[in-house]
C-alpha cells in the first residue's frame, strides 16, 4: 500500500504510539517520520481478502489456531542505519491468543480515552470510590441523569482531593486528563447555551497560564483552579432546575436577559414564561413548515413570528424593561440560535419542551 510523508518532524516510537490528530487517518512511522497510508484500490483489497482466506484455511488444515489479520497490526521493524520504524502489513499472521491479547490492550486504551472525555468519570477515578466523597442530591427527581451532565458536586471534599493530588506521582498526567475532560464538558455546555462563554474564557486563561510554565507549583495551582472551575460548571449545569426551566427554555431565557441587570422577581418570572411559551409556539409552527432552514421565505417567516411574539403586549416581553429596538435585536438573536440548533431534517427542534 502506498504511503505519503505528512510530517517531516521526527517522532519517537513512544510519541507515535500516542499520536492522535483527531481523524481516522492511518499512519506508519518510517525512519522516525510520520507517513500517511493511502487507500488501496478495489483490486488490491480483493487480493488481500482472498489471500487472507487461503492463509487461514491453510492454518486450519495444519491444526493451528493462527488468524490472518488484515491491515490492523503495526509491526516494529529493525532497519540498519534507521531509527524508529513501524509498518502495518496488509496481512499479519498471529496465534489467536496473541490477537485476543492485542484486542484486550486496545479495549483498555479505548476505555482510558473515553474516561478522559467524561468529567464525572475522571473525578470518580481520582476519588477512587465516589460515594466516599459525593452525595448526589435530588436523586429521586433524576434517577437517570442526562449523559454528560455533571452530578451535584457540592458535597465533594475538594480539600481532600487537593491533598491526594499533592501526593500523586503523576501530577502532570492528571492535570492533562482533567483539562481534556473540562474542555469536553465546556464544549457541550457552550453548544447548548452560548451565554456561558464567560466560563470558556475562564478555562482558556487557566490553560494559557499553565502552558507558560509547568513547574510543580504551577501544576498544583492549575489543578486547584480547574477544581474551582468544575464547581462553577456544576452550579451552572444545575441552574435550569433551580430556575424551574428546561435546559432549552433556560437558553432562551438567558438570551433574553443577557444585557439586563437588576431585574425584579416579577419581571424575571414574566420573561421565563415568555421563553417557555415562545419555544412551544415556534415548535408548533416549525412542524408545519417543510425544510424551513433551506428557504429564504420560511426563514423570514420564522424570524417574523419570533418578533411578533416578543412584541405582542399579551405574549411578549414587558414594555417597561424592553424598547422596540431591543425587541428587534433579540428577535434576530433568538432566530439565529434556533437556526443553529435545529437539525437539517424537518423534526421539532425541541421535542421535550414542557
Amino acid at each position: 500500500m502506498v504511503t505519503v510523508a505528512t510530517n517531516r518532524k521526527r517522532m519517537t516510537l513512544k510519541e507515535f504510539l500516542t499520536y492522535d490528530d483527531g481523524t481516522n487517518t492511518r499512519y506508519e512511522l518510517v525512519d522516525g517520520v510520520l507517513v500517511e497510508m493511502s487507500l488501496g484500490t478495489g483490486k488490491h483489497g480483493r487480493a488481500i481478502y482472498r489471500l487472507a482466506k487461503r492463509l487461514e484455511a491453510a492454518a486450519e488444515n495444519l491444526g493451528t489456531d493462527w488468524l490472518a489479520i488484515q491491515g490492523l497490526v503495526g509491526i516494529e521493524t529493525d532497519v540498519p542505519g534507521k531509527t524508529d520504524h513501524v509498518r502495518i502489513p496488509d496481512i499479519t499472521m498471529l496465534p489467536e491468543p496473541q490477537w485476543d491479547a492485542i484486542e484486550a490492550i486496545y479495549d483498555h486504551i479505548h476505555q482510558k480515552q473515553e474516561l478522559a472525555t467524561d468529567l464525572n468519570a475522571v473525578l470518580r477515578s481520582m476519588h477512587g470510590v465516589i460515594s466516599e466523597f459525593v452525595t448526589v442530591e435530588n436523586q429521586t427527581h433524576s434517577p437517570n441523569p442526562e449523559p454528560g451532565k455533571l452530578y451535584d458536586l457540592s458535597q465533594i471534599n475538594f480539600d481532600r482531593l487537593k491533598t491526594e493530588f499533592e501526593q500523586s506521582p503523576t501530577k502532570k498526567t492528571q492535570v492533562q486528563t482533567l483539562k481534556e475532560a473540562v474542555d469536553q464538558q465546556l464544549r457541550r455546555m457552550l453548544n447548548q447555551n452560548s451565554t456561558r462563554i464567560d466560563l470558556c474564557i475562564r478555562y482558556q486563561e487557566i490553560v494559557a497560564n499553565y502552558n507558560q510554565e509547568t513547574d510543580r507549583a504551577t501544576i498544583e495551582q492549575t489543578f486547584e483552579q480547574l477544581l474551582n472551575l468544575i464547581e462553577s460548571l456544576s452550579k451552572e449545569d444545575s441552574r435550569a432546575v433551580r430556575e424551574g426551566l428546561t435546559e432549552d427554555n433556560l437558553t432562551i431565557f438567558d438570551l433574553l436577559c443577557k444585557q439586563k441587570e437588576n431585574l425584579s422577581v416579577q419581571v424575571r418570572n414574566r420573561i421565563k414564561q415568555v421563553a417557555q411559551n415562545l419555544l412551544e409556539s415556534i415548535q408548533t409552527e416549525l412542524q408545519r413548515l417543510e425544510n424551513w432552514r433551506d428557504k429564504e421565505t420560511t426563514k423570514a417567516q420564522v424570524e417574523t413570528s419570533i418578533y411578533n411574539y416578543l412584541y405582542d403586549e399579551e405574549t411578549g416581553l414587558p414594555t417597561e424593561s424592553y424598547d422596540d429596538q431591543e425587541i428587534a435585536e433579540l428577535s434576530k438573536v433568538i432566530f439565529l440560535h434556533l437556526y443553529r440548533q435545529s437539525p437539517a431534517t424537518n423534526y421539532p427542534i425541541y421535542p421535550n419542551v414542557a
